[in-house]
């Protein structure tokens, strides 16, 4: 499977729409996008999911560290409506302070514990990193 099929989530855009900082206070733009994207792929006939926003977790672990709980409604493209269910993530986003100055996030991967810029939402299964999952780039193949 190739990282183009999957819908992903990005660590600075949460931090840009205020997520990591302020919680559901926030602007959940990231979110939009993740939906908007999720039914993009659901529409060329990935095995996509189909996501809806449903809660919002936050919670400060420390000042550098900050653990988000996401409740998902989540669907396939055709599925009956009555065949959504719930899932929910847990992303622990962790953050580092440049040498320019102000602060970067990343999500910790699950998998391996390491930083990265963005986590994938398979089908059926956690979010993890590109990596863990296995994906591809199309310009590997």
């Amino acid at each position: 499977m190739q990282v183009s099929d999957v819908a992903r989530l990005y660590a600075s855009k949460l931090a840009w729409a205020g997520i990591v900082e302020h919680g559901t206070a926030g602007a959940l733009w990231p979110f939009e996008e993740l939906l908007a994207e999720s039914k993009r792929l659901a529409e060329q006939g990935a095995d996509a999911l189909v996501l809806r926003l449903k809660d919002l977790h936050h919670e400060r672990l420390s000042p550098n560290r900050v653990l988000l709980t996401v409740t998902f409604e989540e669907s396939h493209v055709g599925d009956d409506p009555a065949s959504t269910h719930e899932r929910w993530d847990q992303f622990a986003l962790v953050c580092t302070r440049p040498n320019y100055g102000g602060r970067r996030w990343w999500f910790e991967c699950p998998g391996c514990t390491s930083r990265r810029a963005c986590i994938y939402l398979i089908p059926c299964l956690y979010s993890y990193c590109r990596e863990c999952l296995g994906l591809t780039y199309e310009s590997q193949l």
